[in-house]
């Protein structure tokens, strides 16, 4: 049985949230550490554009890449007993993950950071599931379905409505 949340306006019952569980967590659960995720990258942005005043982008992304591996290191060590094996190809792709989001992903965003401010570079940044949802249908092939098509869009449409609009300085 299916569990939603409803709500009912002018005669019309909207589904605003479908709860359907994966293993011990509920699509909710996963919404929720997203949007975790997503605060910490909103975080992220606006510490390193206070970093990038006094270093240049290569370095940024040089201390944060060490950062983060040291971090890894720390947690692998604690939860190692939660670690599954995996195979070589499941290596592979974690190891292009690893090369296109660290280095490659954070030195181009600090770049963007530092060249048009946070606000920005971030906004265009949020064009990122205009991505997943192409490469997630020809690669793995999930369906795509209106409500993914459209609100991909309307997230294209407004960072173009920010990144278009010229009235507005940025804080480089």
């Amino acid at each position: 049985l299916k569990q939603t949340d409803n709500l009912s306006w002018i005669g019309l019952e909207l589904q605003l949230f479908p709860i359907r569980p994966y293993g011990n967590l509920t699509d909710m659960t996963g919404v929720l550490l997203a949007l975790l995720a997503a605060t910490g990258w909103g975080i992220n942005g606006v510490l390193a554009r206070v970093g990038l005043r006094d270093l240049r982008p290569n370095t940024s992304t040089l201390l944060s890449v060490i950062a983060s591996l040291v971090s890894l290191v720390i947690a692998a060590f604690l939860f190692q007993g939660e670690l599954q094996p995996f195979s070589l190809t499941i290596m592979l792709w974690f190891a292009i993950i690893g090369l296109l989001n660290f280095p490659m992903g954070r030195y181009f965003s600090f770049l963007g950071i530092k060249y048009v401010g946070v606000a920005r570079a971030t906004t265009v940044q949020a064009t990122s599931p205009l991505f997943s949802m192409i490469i997630a249908v020809l690669v793995t092939g999930e369906r795509l379905t209106p409500s993914i098509l459209i609100g991909t869009l309307l997230v294209v449409a407004g960072v173009v409505l920010v990144v278009s609009r010229r009235d507005e300085p940025s804080d480089s």
